[in-house]
């Protein structure tokens, strides 16, 4: 269950939430050493799914998949190489997309909410 609202305020947190971790990272989504042109890119829990849309242009050799629990809507235009999928990945990434088929892997958490 998603406990939080999803309509566009949280979208909105989210894409904020997204351009403080891109500015603190040097400007750049992809830290980790990964192929030149990989050819799978999973995100868990991909919120408002800017993090996707965003390296689906910058990897276009990828084919880059967004994960979570609620449907996406992004605010901006998908990129042809761009996907959402509705799913648990608690249910099991294997289950979902086979092993060893993704070259990254991404996941960001957001700090604990108080409700």
């Amino acid at each position: 269950m998603y406990p939080l609202p999803h309509d566009t305020t949280e979208l909105c947190r989210l894409n904020d939430m997204h351009y403080m971790f891109w500015v603190h990272q040097g400007h750049r989504n992809i830290l980790a050493p990964i192929d030149p042109k990989p050819q799978q890119i999973l995100d868990l829990g991909t919120g408002s799914g800017r993090w996707v849309c965003e390296v689906a242009v910058e990897q276009p050799t990828a084919r880059v998949i967004g994960l979570d629990l609620v449907p996406v809507d992004p605010l901006e235009e998908v990129a042809y190489n761009c996907e959402f999928n509705v799913a648990d990945f608690n249910d099991g990434l294997v289950k979902l997309y086979g092993i060893d088929s993704m070259d990254l892997v991404h996941s960001r958490s957001s700090p604990p909410q108080t409700f």
